[in-house]
């Protein structure tokens, strides 16, 4: 685990996993999108908003540093997890058989990489890049479901 997610994750008051269990747990389904939820959490606990999407800036500023191929291969492995996020909005749940669509599309986006695609993903998303790259994780992929 990255150490600024464990950092992250440890660091949350009482206070803030209440209010995290709130939105995401108990009520996700009747926000609509990724915007109404970060709104629901700025209401409850601005400095609980500040902490928890300080990670998705930090992962957008490792996506920014990547080059043309490796960025094309995270935009798209970005739009097919925001399309699944898009159906806890709705309060439903994908099937198994799409979630293992989605992870064969990535295991398979990746091993279509250049390997200098493959060595700059690998240099901002290292454990990431070693999941989809080992044939044992890919095979796993393949059996799920």
């Amino acid at each position: 685990m990255p150490e600024r997610l464990k950092t992250f994750l440890t660091g949350l008051s009482d206070q803030e996993r209440a209010v995290m269990e709130e939105v995401f747990m108990k009520n996700l389904g009747k926000y609509k999108s990724y915007e109404e939820v970060k709104a629901a959490v700025e209401a409850k606990s601005p400095e609980l908003a500040a902490k928890l999407y300080q990670p998705t800036s930090w992962l957008d500023e490792k996506a920014a540093a990547l080059g043309p191929e490796a960025r094309a291969y995270y935009n798209a492995m970005e739009e097919r997890a925001r399309r699944y996020q898009a159906y806890f909005y709705t309060g439903k749940r994908p099937t198994d058989a799409e979630l293992k669509q989605s992870m064969v599309e990535d295991v398979n986006g990746y091993r279509a990489l250049s390997a200098a695609g493959k060595a700059d993903f690998q240099k901002q998303f290292p454990v990431l890049a070693k999941f989809l790259g080992s044939d044992e994780f890919y095979k796993e992929v393949q059996a799920w479901g």
